[in-house]
């Protein structure tokens, strides 16, 4: 089934970047700078039109500011989903690296197509976002079944997960690109497993605290979780 999800996904014609359109380019700024800031990438910054980047000085944000930077370009949306992805966008980056000798004499006539089959993460990088969120959603699909072996038999389980993984917007807007919905969707489920496990209840507060990091909007799974910790599971609150 986690096989099957991440092949429909990633095989998908339609993958989607804008607003992470920044996600592969902060993650390899990690991997070969060991930052997050996107300067060494100014000139594809202005081709597309400082679009979604915003300008850090002395800790304050410069919005409206084009052409030059006192500071350091960043990423408009929150750094920790680039943070968490980079393993996965570095080894997608790698492989398309080493697929690079046999690959390299093909052509498409899609740009982002042919930017991996010439090994450019510029031209390729809505094709890596879409490989790593299908991990991401493969992943979920998963733990949807993990969850709910718990309560019923494995044929409906893998039902379940096929309805999560397809007949939701897990498949239509986490799956297309590396936005912050994919991982925040993994990471809550993460923390909805452990719930369900009174040994493993503590351990909750990790994966729901990043799912927080990488999208805010997650302080509603904080609170409602955090709620049932303390009504259920109150050794385990602190």
């Amino acid at each position: 089934m986690c096989l099957a999800v991440f092949a429909v996904s990633a095989l998908s014609p339609v993958p989607i970047s804008f607003d992470s359109r920044w996600t592969v380019y902060t993650a390899m700024s990690l991997w070969k700078h060991g930052d997050v800031n996107l300067d060494e990438y100014a000139d594809v910054i202005a081709r597309n039109d400082y679009y979604q980047v915003v300008c850090v000085d002395q800790g304050k944000a410069i919005v409206g500011l084009h052409d030059t930077c006192p500071g350091h370009w960043y990423d408009w949306y929150p750094a920790a989903v680039p943070i968490l992805t980079a393993p996965l966008i570095g080894a997608a980056v790698a492989g398309m690296n080493l697929l690079h000798p046999l690959l390299g004499g093909l052509h498409s006539s899609y740009a982002m197509v042919d930017g991996f089959f010439r090994a450019d993460y510029d031209a390729a990088h809505p094709v890596i976002e879409q490989v790593v969120a299908s991990v991401l959603l493969a992943c979920s699909a998963w733990l949807v079944i993990l969850i709910a072996r718990r309560y019923v038999e494995e044929r409906h389980a893998l039902l379940l997960a096929a309805l999560f993984a397809f007949g939701t917007s897990a498949y239509s807007t986490a799956g297309r690109g590396l936005w912050q919905h994919g991982p925040c969707m993994l990471l809550l489920l993460i923390a909805f497993y452990l719930l369900e496990d009174p040994k493993l209840v503590a351990r909750a507060g990790l994966p729901l605290a990043l799912a927080y990091t990488t999208r805010p909007t997650a302080f509603v799974a904080v609170v409602v979780f955090t709620l049932y910790v303390a009504l259920k599971h109150r050794t385990r609150f602190v």
